[in-house]
């Protein structure tokens, strides 16, 4: 006698003989049947195993069906005049079966036993009228479904407004007002130096052609209509200012207004500037784990499986910070979310399409030099896609939206065209943004001609003056418009003393000792500046502590050069050995 313990799923044994008529047998509401020889017991729930020692029943020429009911519960062998016997013994959570045994049997053709496991719905008995199912799959989607609409209305409201500048105290706009569509192309236009984004700008700027295959934001996963299938991994690549992480946001809003891309239940950033201040833990992290320290909500996620059950996107967005070794050859194979390793493993077997949630989809973003830091990105990468920035049209709709009085924006543009270096500049977004900021100083368009900035370093130069004028009218009821104080000039050094050493070490985001480190005090930079408040912003902590970072990579490219610059106009060359 066979007995097997049922697990946390339903077992089931399959009995199939080929019949042979031998005899007849009348069940109530049938006729005549024929009936084989067979030695079987039925099916149990949740019985002890001592209970089965006494159901064995011989079944032979006489015995009727009805007999078999009533010895052994609810076996109901299925014959008919054509088919053969087949019997189906179910044991329950926690229960046990006994395969039916085989004697003095005259059996014609094969036996075969079959044992599955499922989890299918299970029927309880319909003496007490109950239909009992696990309905795991609906349960299964229903969480699901419950998790994507709470990421929508976290995310919807995250990224519906857009700070440019300060963080808590910069002017906030809807990001579907201001938000300006990007010239995106699929592959990377030939030609272009992936080592200097200033000196090609005119190429850039003129070379968008017929010949280019032009993408919406929020198609970059979607095949085109000469392929076969969407793509699993999509790299954005662009310069410093082109719009990558501001696309990152617009498409994070057009999902969550379900605007666009449904068919993704769970889309979840990590950005790699956050990633880098987690490289030390030393006790690693599972990708469960790390889900949860930048989606909170994630938390109610109590089955790992629930991830590889439900359509999710991750999003890295600025490849070109990061300071995780990436190292595709070297890290082990990871395949379970439960497990625990280090950050750059998770995120090296997520990209790896046959490891870690191998159906989830990934888009990165970076700047082109760092493209080399995704190993084989060739074969890794399923489509590579590059933000343009905007069009001739599209810099005069973002100064039009940016500027809010329409006869400033006019002049705005009026002047911006008539310089060819500006107008060539303003198809990266964030200098169209630097220099509405700087236009929009009462009366700087009606200053001498060649005082009107003209160049990206005059550009920025004016911009941080400006930052100046406002700290000076706003504590001290100052204004003026060219010099700098000796305090001022201070906080600025340090400032990119701070920028230029840590663009050494690619490291763009700031603890608090950070900046000790450098004798600046945020508190009293903040009061007695205003560079400080104007020009870095505080990052979301995630359970750590807070984290500071310039409002853009350029500002810090900036102070960076403005610091090597005064160094060597003083002939003082230490910091560059």
């Amino acid at each position: 006698m066979s007995k097997r313990k049922g697990g946390d799923d339903n077992c089931q044994f399959s009995v199939q003989l080929q019949k042979r008529r031998n005899s007849t047998a009348r069940q109530e509401g049938d006729g005549e049947r024929e009936h084989d020889d067979i030695s079987c017991v039925g099916e149990t729930d949740d019985m002890e195993d001592s209970a089965f020692d006494n159901k064995l029943l011989m079944a032979d020429s006489k015995s009727s069906e009805s007999a078999i009911m009533a010895q052994t519960g609810p076996l109901q062998p299925t014959i008919t005049e054509t088919g053969p016997l087949q019997s189906t013994i179910t044991a329950h959570t926690g229960g046990v079966a006994v395969l039916p045994q085989l004697h003095s049997c005259h059996i014609e053709g094969s036996v075969n036993i079959n044992v599955s496991t499922c989890s299918a719905p299970v029927l309880k008995s319909e003496s007490n009228g109950v239909q009992e199912s696990s309905a795991s799959s609906t349960t299964t989607n229903t969480d699901i479904k419950t998790l994507s609409e709470k990421q929508k209305l976290k995310l919807k409201k995250k990224f519906q407004r857009i700070v440019e500048g300060v963080t808590k105290k910069g002017t906030s706009t809807l990001l579907n007002d201001i938000y300006t569509k990007l010239y995106i192309i699929q592959g990377e236009r030939e030609g272009i130096n992936q080592e200097h984004e200033v000196l090609d700008l005119d190429s850039v700027s003129k070379s968008q052609t017929s010949e280019d295959i032009s993408i919406k934001l929020n198609d970059i996963f979607k095949c085109l209509p000469d392929e076969n299938e969407d793509f699993r991994v999509v790299l954005t690549k662009g310069i410093a200012g082109i719009g990558k992480t501001v696309s990152v946001h617009k498409f994070l809003l057009d999902w969550a207004e379900e605007k666009a891309n449904q068919d993704v239940d769970l889309m979840i950033v990590l950005p790699f500037r956050d990633l880098n201040t987690m490289i030390e833990d030393d006790e690693g992290y599972s990708l469960q784990e790390l889900l949860e320290e930048f989606c909170s909500e994630l938390k109610d996620v109590k089955d790992p499986k629930t991830y590889e059950n439900c359509s999710i996107l991750f999003i890295f967005d600025g490849l070109d910070e990061s300071r995780l070794p990436l190292d595709f050859h070297k890290n082990k194979r990871v395949s379970k979310v439960t497990k625990k390793c280090s950050v750059d493993e998770l995120i090296t077997n997520l990209i790896q399409s046959d490891r870690l949630l191998p159906s989830a989809r990934i888009w990165i973003t970076s700047r082109p030099a760092a493209i080399h830091k995704v190993s084989n990105w060739t074969q890794t990468t399923h489509r590579l896609t590059e933000i343009q920035g905007f069009s001739n049209p599209q810099k005069e709709e973002y100064f039009r939206k940016k500027i809010t009085d329409p006869i400033l924006a006019d002049r705005v543009i009026s002047h911006i065209k008539t310089s060819r270096s500006l107008y060539i500049m303003c198809h990266i977004p964030v200098f169209c943004w630097i220099s509405a900021t700087v236009f929009s100083i009462p009366n700087i368009l009606d200053t001498a001609r060649e005082k009107i900035p003209t160049s990206l370093t005059s550009m920025y130069t004016r911009f941080l003056l400006h930052q100046m004028q406002k700290k000076d009218e706003k504590y001290y009821g100052k204004h003026n418009m060219v010099s700098l104080s000796e305090k001022d000039m201070k906080i600025i050094l340090k400032l990119g003393k701070l920028a230029f050493e840590n663009l050494e070490k690619q490291n763009l985001v700031f603890s608090e000792s950070d900046l000790s480190k450098h004798d600046i005090d945020v508190t009293d930079a903040s009061i007695q500046s205003g560079v400080f408040t104007e020009i870095f912003k505080e990052e979301d902590p995630i359970i750590r502590d807070k984290w500071y970072s310039f409002i853009h990579l350029t500002i810090q490219e900036y102070l960076a050069a403005f610091y090597v610059s005064i160094r060597l106009h003083l002939k003082d060359f230490s910091h560059f050995q």
